[in-house]
């Protein structure tokens, strides 16, 4: 498979098979050797990690692990509400943060929350008398609600080196946006969460598309016990789930088709860190090594 590694794999900002020497297949072929390992002991766990990974993102992989890319690395999370992809995230991020910190270098990841960038409609909930009132016609459900485009604009310019200004939204029913609020700066590793980061206009900023799936048993089990933990059940709580499950039906569950990596939202979290972990050290171990 590694000599597939040599076609064109387009983004927006880099044709990665420009510059691939002789010199490279070897680096190439030791990488995705690793990777086919890893997805391998990863199928054998009870509650494998990773669903399915499409041929192009173990391509798109080893370039980027191989260390053949000279541009930081661009991730997007999406999945429905109560998925794990949340959780996914934080111990992604935790666990190679951790590996990083082992070896005595600094963090190298950028967050990017795609929730801040929800608009500003802090004058109409104010005018209707509140979020309550005001979500009786907004949908804030869908993705008209979110600044898809400046969320893209920021990710782009992380991609390209340099730091950006993001804004910060407040979910306590104000529906306040502050912009340029919070400095983002660029990293080798950009990651964004969002319910509607694989959307069509969205999508093709990032170099990875994750998708966080989960059972529909699992998912509302998840979703009541937050509720209750908020004080809100009942027969409120009961219609607002299946409010959330029509929108999502139309607005997130078809995104998944942008995946190129579908994870699963009920493995062992533990094990969300010992994948990140692993390929992580791909990476390092090859840079100890001369080719």
């Amino acid at each position: 498979m590694v000599s597939s590694a040599t076609n064109l794999i387009q983004t927006k900002y880099a044709d990665l098979s420009v510059g691939v020497k002789h010199r490279d297949f070897e680096i190439l072929e030791r990488v995705e050797n690793r990777i086919l390992n890893f997805l391998q002991e990863d199928k054998e766990l009870e509650q494998p990690v990773i669903l399915s990974i499409n041929s192009r993102a173990i391509i798109k992989l080893t370039y980027f692990l191989g260390g053949l890319s000279k541009r930081p690395v661009a991730i997007g999370v999406a999945g429905e509400t109560a998925s794990g992809k949340s959780s996914f995230v934080y111990d992604m991020v935790d666990a190679v943060n951790s590996v990083h910190a082992r070896m005595g270098k600094e963090e190298n990841i950028t967050k990017v929350n795609a929730d801040n960038y929800y608009y500003d409609r802090s004058k109409e909930v104010k005018a209707a008398g509140g979020i309550a009132k005001f979500v009786e016609n907004y949908d804030l459900d869908a993705p008209s609600a979110v600044d898809l485009e400046l969320l893209k604009t920021h990710i782009e310019k992380l991609i390209c080196g340099h730091d950006t200004m993001t804004p910060k939204y407040f979910l306590d029913g104000t529906a306040i946006r502050i912009d340029n609020h919070i400095l983002c700066k660029t990293n080798p590793i950009i990651v964004s969460e969002g319910i509607f980061n694989l959307n069509d206009k969205l999508k093709d900023v990032f170099d990875f598309c994750f998708y966080v799936n989960v059972s529909p048993e699992a998912q509302r089990e998840r979703w009541f016990r937050r509720a209750e933990e908020r004080d809100f059940k009942g027969e409120q709580a009961i219609k607002a789930f299946a409010s959330i499950m029509d929108k999502t039906k139309i607005h997130i569950k078809p995104t998944v088709n942008n995946a190129d990596i579908i994870i699963n939202g009920e493995a062992n979290r533990e094990d969300y860190r010992k994948c990140a972990e692993k390929l992580f050290n791909i990476f390092w171990d090859l840079a100890k090594v001369p080719v």
